[in-house]
């Protein structure tokens, strides 16, 4: 997946299956043959149940009988994946559903991810665990690795440095074969969200930090879903013994092969969260809305239904629509934002795992209740409100922590550029970051933070002037010492200290001067920040009559302008880290904000008054990159 800067909308499409069984014979990505529509379906592909005493031979004269051919079998089912001529596929479904022989016969479609919205920010503070009351819920689990989360998607990077420690081996049911690496990248943005690791201090913590993850591949490259690699992923999953099943995808027409593998994982106690989708309406969608699927909405901060997200009384939940998640060790950003019904999904995902790590010998009937009973009333959009993490353990039986000043459980880190490891010696003008350490008190805890310089050998430690955020760049000063952070967390009974390890000596061991006869090398002029420019997308309504969005920003002009439609005017706020307003701008589609920043991490807010039907707008910002 690459960072993108806004949001793909991908058409509804069909739901789809690919070859089921491990033992089952690979076949090439061409056999899978052309969709039709556009994609909604795979033309030569037909997914067939057997009729109940059915006998082999009987079974095998039906499907010669129309030209079909036998090439896996979903495991668990007993639904058969056979191969029909393409042109010959409509008369097919029609006779084999008319057969004695067939329980019923129906097409192998595609399914689109609910949803990719990745941006560029590197690292930002984490809004939706405070939201969910996950970092509370902390307080009595982080997770266990005896608790596997199934993600079932297009596979996860084994090299992603927040997700290679909880990985499990998994299976690529779309190639059928042992490598279910990622291709497209939205499996991996979901598996950061449910289970990224944390208190490693690099990256992100996800929802369920040291629960394992096991990675179910069920696409090709282009993102689509197969049904009969949906159905027997969700099989094999329940048979590894996975306690949670995520599935980021959503259509508006359905599978019975994929709702049998549903309830074949509920009733074996798994609990399946599944994308209630991006359609922006109450239709039903497919998988979410079959019995025995815990379908999850998508929520702002403010606790208003994302205005994409699909709805209604058939969707038992909702998530923050927004999360920090891990993206391709191939792609612009080791970690970025992450948002959509896809990313509210696998958050309502770790949740389920946490509560599964707290009681070990708890039902999925029992957590899925749990779930259902914390949630908190949210407008009435969805049949039982917002997940709350705490409330979740709470009803399990978990007491609330004893309230203190904050206490470490862990040191700070300094990382590299992307919030990723520091695998060598810090060079000037190299973006540093630093973990804000681990703690546990009582809520709220706030953290500040101070860049120290200190000698070569880690020691005579002084205090940055102006280095109090998370990043630091150092400079040619720097060179030949050594850094480190100093991390302060306070709450309403007190405040605690921690410092990182220093770092290695910056610029590395120092290299020998040239010979006499070479000129020295001309010296470069010192580089100018990066310039970064981000757009986002989006639209207002009457219900949601405000969207907001978040930058990194360095020291710099940041210019952002909005263009809109079918509204007269919009207006475009910018709100200051703790929420203080700099500046509004108010005005006509060509609105334009200009401002000088200090470095830090800001929030653009576009609102306005929408009486009738919706207002699309794109707000474009340019700014110095942190």
């Amino acid at each position: 997946m690459t960072l993108a800067t806004s949001r793909p909308r991908i058409r509804p499409l069909g739901i789809a299956t690919t070859l089921a069984c491990v033992a089952c014979l690979a076949l090439p990505l061409m056999a899978f043959g052309r969709a039709d529509g556009g994609g909604s379906t795979v033309r030569n592909r037909i997914l067939v149940k057997p009729r109940a005493g059915v006998s082999a031979t009987a079974f095998g004269r039906a499907l010669s009988r129309f030209g079909a051919l036998q090439v896996g079998r979903v495991p668990d089912l007993g639904v058969r994946i056979v191969r029909v001529a393409a042109g010959k596929r409509r008369g097919a479904l029609r006779g084999l559903n008319a057969s004695g022989a067939v329980a019923y016969a129906e097409p192998d479609g595609l399914t689109p991810p609910a949803e990719i919205v990745p941006n560029d920010a590197r690292w930002v503070n984490q809004w939706s665990q405070p939201l969910t009351r996950t970092d509370r819920a902390w307080s009595r689990t982080v997770g266990s690795a005896a608790v596997k989360v199934a993600i079932l998607d297009s596979g996860v990077d084994p090299q992603q440095p927040d997700l290679a420690g909880n990985l499990l081996p998994g299976w690529d049911f779309y190639n059928n074969d042992s490598n279910p690496d990622d291709d497209y990248g939205h499996g991996t943005s979901v598996a950061g969200v449910a289970a990224g690791r944390s208190g490693n201090g690099i990256g992100i913590a996800g929802y369920c930090g040291r629960c394992a993850i096991l990675p179910v591949k069920i696409t090709g490259s282009n993102g689509y879903a197969l049904s009969s690699a949906t159905a027997s992923g969700i099989t094999w999953a329940t048979d590894k013994g996975a306690r949670v099943i995520n599935v980021s995808f959503a259509a508006t027409s359905g599978s019975t092969t994929v709702a049998k593998a549903i309830a074949y994982a509920h009733e074996h106690g798994a609990i399946v969260t599944v994308a209630a989708g991006n359609y922006g309406n109450s239709s039903p969608t497919y998988p979410a809305s079959y019995p025995g699927a815990l379908a999850v909405a998508a929520t702002t901060r403010e606790d208003t239904l994302d205005s994409t997200s699909s709805y209604g009384t058939w969707v038992q939940l909702a998530a923050p629509d927004c999360n920090w998640a891990t993206g391709r060790t191939t792609s612009s950003s080791l970690f970025g934002g992450f948002c959509g019904t896809s990313s509210a999904a696998p958050a309502v995902a770790g949740i389920a795992a946490l509560a599964f790590s707290y009681d070990p010998s708890a039902t999925g009937a029992q957590v899925e209740a749990a779930l259902e009973e914390g949630a908190r009333p949210v407008g009435g959009f969805v049949r039982y409100g917002r997940v709350d993490a705490w409330n979740t353990l709470a009803a399990l039986g978990a007491s609330a922590p004893a309230s203190t000043a904050p206490l470490s459980e862990g040191a700070p880190i300094v990382v590299g550029s992307q919030a990723g490891p520091l695998t060598a010696a810090p060079q000037p003008g190299e973006l540093l970051w630093t973990s804000g350490g681990g703690w546990s008190g009582a809520p709220e805890i706030g953290l500040s933070f101070q860049w120290e310089r200190c000698d070569s050998s880690g020691g005579g430690c002084t205090p940055i002037s102006g280095a109090v955020w998370r990043t630091y760049t150092p400079s040619e000063s720097d060179a030949g010492h050594t850094l480190r952070t100093r991390v302060t967390a306070t709450n309403s009974l007190g405040s605690a200290g921690a410092l990182s390890a220093p770092t290695a000596v910056v610029g590395g061991a120092a290299t020998a001067p040239p010979p006499e006869e070479t000129p020295p090398p001309e010296e470069s002029p010192p580089s100018e920040p990066a310039a970064v420019t981000t757009v986002f997308s989006g639209s207002l309504n009457s219900r949601h009559p405000s969207k907001s969005f978040d930058i990194a920003a360095g020291e710099g002009e940041a210019v952002a302008t909005l263009t809109f439609s079918k509204v007269q005017s919009l207006t475009v706020t910018l709100l200051r880290p703790d929420g203080s307003v700099v500046t509004t701008v108010s005005g006509a589609s060509g609105v334009q904000l200009v401002r000088n920043l200090a470095a830090g991490t800001y929030t653009y807010e576009v609102s306005g008054a929408v009486k009738k039907g919706s207002a699309s707008f794109s707000l474009e910002v340019s700014y110095t990159g942190p």
